[in-house]
Protein backbone atom coordinates (compact mmCIF):
# COMPACT_ATOMS: atom_id res chain seq x y z
CA UNK A 1 0.00 0.00 0.00
CA UNK A 2 1.40 3.22 -1.05
CA UNK A 3 2.13 6.24 1.68
CA UNK A 4 -1.04 8.34 0.26
CA UNK A 5 -3.45 5.38 0.42
CA UNK A 6 -1.99 4.91 4.28
CA UNK A 7 -2.47 8.48 5.27
CA UNK A 8 -5.67 8.83 3.83
CA UNK A 9 -6.90 5.51 6.14
CA UNK A 10 -5.59 7.12 8.94
CA UNK A 11 -7.06 10.46 8.58
CA UNK A 12 -10.44 8.55 7.84
CA UNK A 13 -9.97 7.12 10.87
CA UNK A 14 -9.24 10.04 13.11
CA UNK A 15 -12.23 11.84 11.75
CA UNK A 16 -14.66 9.00 11.14
CA UNK A 17 -15.09 7.81 14.63
CA UNK A 18 -17.15 10.73 15.43
CA UNK A 19 -19.51 10.18 12.89
CA UNK A 20 -19.43 6.16 13.67
CA UNK A 21 -20.68 6.91 17.30
CA UNK A 22 -23.26 9.44 15.55
CA UNK A 23 -25.00 6.74 13.56
CA UNK A 24 -24.52 4.37 15.86
CA UNK A 25 -26.30 6.57 18.84
CA UNK A 26 -28.74 7.77 16.06
CA UNK A 27 -30.39 4.29 15.46
CA UNK A 28 -30.39 3.98 19.19
CA UNK A 29 -32.39 7.57 19.79
CA UNK A 30 -34.98 6.62 17.07
CA UNK A 31 -35.51 3.19 19.24
CA UNK A 32 -35.89 5.40 22.08
CA UNK A 33 -38.44 7.84 20.81
CA UNK A 34 -40.33 4.52 19.18
CA UNK A 35 -40.79 3.20 22.38
CA UNK A 36 -40.96 6.43 25.02
CA UNK A 37 -41.61 9.60 22.85
CA UNK A 38 -39.39 11.20 24.94
CA UNK A 39 -40.00 15.10 25.23
CA UNK A 40 -37.07 17.26 24.71
CA UNK A 41 -35.33 18.94 27.79
CA UNK A 42 -34.42 22.58 28.27
CA UNK A 43 -31.23 23.82 26.02
CA UNK A 44 -28.02 21.98 27.35
CA UNK A 45 -25.22 24.43 28.39
CA UNK A 46 -21.69 22.30 28.24
CA UNK A 47 -19.82 23.13 31.81
CA UNK A 48 -16.14 23.75 31.95
CA UNK A 49 -14.97 21.18 34.82
CA UNK A 50 -12.24 21.97 36.72
CA UNK A 51 -9.18 19.92 35.17
CA UNK A 52 -7.60 19.16 38.21
CA UNK A 53 -10.78 16.53 39.14
CA UNK A 54 -10.66 15.19 35.77
CA UNK A 55 -9.66 11.48 35.05
CA UNK A 56 -6.11 10.95 33.60
CA UNK A 57 -5.70 7.95 30.66
CA UNK A 58 -2.70 6.70 30.48
CA UNK A 59 -1.99 4.25 27.70
CA UNK A 60 0.84 2.24 27.76
CA UNK A 61 0.98 0.28 24.39
CA UNK A 62 1.01 3.44 22.58
CA UNK A 63 3.12 5.65 25.16
CA UNK A 64 0.92 8.32 25.85
CA UNK A 65 -1.57 10.06 28.62
CA UNK A 66 -4.16 12.35 28.48
CA UNK A 67 -6.92 13.77 30.61
CA UNK A 68 -10.99 14.38 30.26
CA UNK A 69 -14.10 14.95 32.52
CA UNK A 70 -15.66 12.96 34.44
CA UNK A 71 -18.51 13.10 32.59
CA UNK A 72 -17.07 12.42 29.16
CA UNK A 73 -17.31 8.59 27.97
CA UNK A 74 -13.79 6.86 27.56
CA UNK A 75 -13.87 4.51 24.39
CA UNK A 76 -10.57 2.38 23.75
CA UNK A 77 -9.50 1.12 20.53
CA UNK A 78 -12.70 2.51 18.62
CA UNK A 79 -12.32 2.22 15.15
CA UNK A 80 -9.27 2.01 14.52
CA UNK A 81 -7.98 4.76 17.17
CA UNK A 82 -6.12 4.79 20.54
CA UNK A 83 -9.02 6.12 22.41
CA UNK A 84 -11.73 8.49 21.73
CA UNK A 85 -13.62 10.48 24.51
CA UNK A 86 -17.65 11.47 23.83
CA UNK A 87 -19.29 14.52 25.17
CA UNK A 88 -21.95 14.05 27.17
CA UNK A 89 -25.59 13.75 25.43
CA UNK A 90 -27.29 17.42 25.76
CA UNK A 91 -30.78 15.72 25.92
CA UNK A 92 -32.39 12.58 24.71
CA UNK A 93 -32.54 13.64 21.49
CA UNK A 94 -28.88 14.51 21.21
CA UNK A 95 -27.89 12.66 17.84
CA UNK A 96 -24.39 14.07 17.34
CA UNK A 97 -22.04 13.89 20.41
CA UNK A 98 -18.69 15.54 19.99
CA UNK A 99 -15.46 13.62 20.64
CA UNK A 100 -11.86 14.04 21.08
CA UNK A 101 -9.32 11.09 19.66
CA UNK A 102 -6.09 9.94 19.56
CA UNK A 103 -5.09 8.30 16.55
CA UNK A 104 -1.79 6.68 15.88
CA UNK A 105 0.33 6.39 12.62
CA UNK A 106 3.33 4.04 13.35
CA UNK A 107 6.45 5.86 10.42
CA UNK A 108 8.98 3.08 11.35
CA UNK A 109 8.50 1.47 8.07
CA UNK A 110 9.31 4.26 6.37
CA UNK A 111 12.57 5.09 4.41
CA UNK A 112 12.48 8.32 6.03
CA UNK A 113 11.72 7.69 9.02
CA UNK A 114 14.28 9.03 10.63
CA UNK A 115 14.58 12.20 8.44
CA UNK A 116 10.48 13.10 8.25
CA UNK A 117 10.11 16.76 9.18
CA UNK A 118 6.88 17.98 10.39
CA UNK A 119 6.39 20.57 7.94
CA UNK A 120 6.66 17.37 4.93
CA UNK A 121 3.97 15.69 8.07
CA UNK A 122 1.97 18.54 7.87
CA UNK A 123 1.99 19.36 3.80
CA UNK A 124 0.88 15.41 3.35
CA UNK A 125 -1.70 15.66 6.13
CA UNK A 126 -3.42 18.31 4.52
CA UNK A 127 -3.12 16.90 0.82
CA UNK A 128 -4.47 13.42 2.05
CA UNK A 129 -7.58 15.15 4.09
CA UNK A 130 -8.60 17.76 1.04
CA UNK A 131 -8.61 13.96 -1.44
CA UNK A 132 -10.47 12.28 1.03
CA UNK A 133 -13.45 14.70 2.33
CA UNK A 134 -15.81 16.28 0.94
CA UNK A 135 -16.06 20.35 0.97
CA UNK A 136 -12.56 20.29 2.30
CA UNK A 137 -11.92 24.13 3.56
CA UNK A 138 -8.70 24.90 5.86
CA UNK A 139 -9.35 27.46 7.80
CA UNK A 140 -6.45 27.35 9.84
CA UNK A 141 -2.73 26.29 10.05
CA UNK A 142 0.20 27.24 11.69
CA UNK A 143 3.35 25.60 13.76
CA UNK A 144 2.09 24.81 17.59
CA UNK A 145 3.19 23.55 21.03
CA UNK A 146 2.00 20.82 22.18
CA UNK A 147 3.15 19.39 26.03
CA UNK A 148 6.81 21.42 24.85
CA UNK A 149 6.76 19.34 21.64
CA UNK A 150 7.15 20.93 18.09
CA UNK A 151 3.35 19.85 16.95
CA UNK A 152 1.18 21.36 13.93
CA UNK A 153 -2.40 22.28 14.52
CA UNK A 154 -5.02 22.53 11.46
CA UNK A 155 -8.45 23.77 12.03
CA UNK A 156 -10.45 22.90 9.21
CA UNK A 157 -14.34 22.18 7.79
CA UNK A 158 -15.78 19.23 5.93
CA UNK A 159 -19.37 17.59 5.48
CA UNK A 160 -19.35 14.31 6.00
CA UNK A 161 -22.78 12.17 5.80
CA UNK A 162 -24.52 15.01 5.39
CA UNK A 163 -23.26 16.59 8.22
CA UNK A 164 -21.47 20.06 8.52
CA UNK A 165 -18.76 19.19 10.57
CA UNK A 166 -15.54 21.43 11.63
CA UNK A 167 -12.00 20.20 13.29
CA UNK A 168 -9.05 20.84 15.48
CA UNK A 169 -6.57 18.21 14.35
CA UNK A 170 -2.97 18.56 16.33
CA UNK A 171 -0.52 16.62 15.03
CA UNK A 172 3.02 15.93 16.57
CA UNK A 173 5.83 13.41 15.97
CA UNK A 174 7.86 11.45 18.80
CA UNK A 175 10.73 9.01 17.62
CA UNK A 176 8.87 6.95 14.52
CA UNK A 177 5.38 7.47 16.06
CA UNK A 178 3.00 10.34 15.02
CA UNK A 179 0.30 11.41 17.07
CA UNK A 180 -2.91 12.73 16.25
CA UNK A 181 -5.19 14.65 18.43
CA UNK A 182 -8.87 15.31 16.72
CA UNK A 183 -11.75 17.28 17.72
CA UNK A 184 -14.76 17.12 16.25
CA UNK A 185 -18.26 19.05 16.52
CA UNK A 186 -21.09 19.59 14.72
CA UNK A 187 -20.15 22.82 12.84
CA UNK A 188 -23.22 25.25 14.90
CA UNK A 189 -21.98 23.42 18.21
CA UNK A 190 -18.04 23.84 17.87
CA UNK A 191 -17.44 26.99 20.00
CA UNK A 192 -19.72 25.44 22.74
CA UNK A 193 -17.23 22.50 23.15
CA UNK A 194 -14.07 23.75 21.85
CA UNK A 195 -12.72 25.04 25.21
CA UNK A 196 -13.12 21.69 27.24
CA UNK A 197 -11.28 20.26 23.89
CA UNK A 198 -8.61 22.37 23.76
CA UNK A 199 -8.25 21.67 27.50
CA UNK A 200 -8.33 17.68 26.72
CA UNK A 201 -5.46 18.35 24.44
CA UNK A 202 -3.74 20.36 26.01
CA UNK A 203 -3.36 17.34 28.31
CA UNK A 204 -1.89 15.41 25.86
CA UNK A 205 1.50 14.10 26.93
CA UNK A 206 4.03 11.46 24.33
CA UNK A 207 5.53 9.50 27.30
CA UNK A 208 9.34 8.15 27.36
CA UNK A 209 9.94 4.69 25.54
CA UNK A 210 12.15 2.36 27.08
CA UNK A 211 15.69 2.25 25.31
CA UNK A 212 16.63 -0.65 23.22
Amino acid sequence: MNRKKVLIIIFLIAIGGAIFGFLYYSNLLKEKVKQNNPVPTPTFTPQVNNPDTWQTYNDVEYKFSIKYPLDWKKEERYMGMAVIFFSPKENDLDEFQESVNVTIEDLSWRKNKDSITLDDYAKESITSLKASLSDFKLLEGDFYVLDKNPAYKIVFSAVRNGENLKYIMIFTIRETIAYLVTYTAKENKFTDYEKIANEIIESFTPLERPTP
